[in-house]
């Protein structure tokens, strides 16, 4: 669990940088920027490789359970999910999140 949240951490600094530099909103809007462009990035590097940057660095990966690359599909399903907190936040005994279960993915040691 440590490696997913600390995934998820560097993931979202990364987002908030980007946003920062890039686009440059005013402060009130950096939070929903970041937001987004890190709700597409995952969904993006989730849905085609398993990873992101965050995932890559703390040697984590998301697949799915017949080993395939998760997809568009699924990729869509976790992300939205992973969105709303809490769906991550519920874990079975073998620490998949409610998003993870509801997509058919798991996430797995490099």
């Amino acid at each position: 669990m440590a490696r997913r949240v600390g995934a998820l951490f560097i993931d979202w600094l990364l987002c908030t940088l980007v946003v920062s530099v890039a686009i440059r909103p005013p402060s009130a809007d950096v939070g929903f920027w970041t937001l987004l462009f890190f709700a597409a990035q995952d969904y993006v590097f989730t849905a085609l490789t398993g990873l992101t940057i965050g995932k890559l660095v703390l040697r984590i990966r998301v697949t799915r359970l017949d080993g395939r690359m998760v997809g568009f599909g699924w990729g869509l399903v976790r992300t939205v999910l992973l969105l709303t907190v809490v769906p991550p936040l519920m874990v079975d005994k073998n620490l998949r999140g409610l998003h993870d279960r509801a997509a058919n993915t798991a996430v797995v040691r490099l």
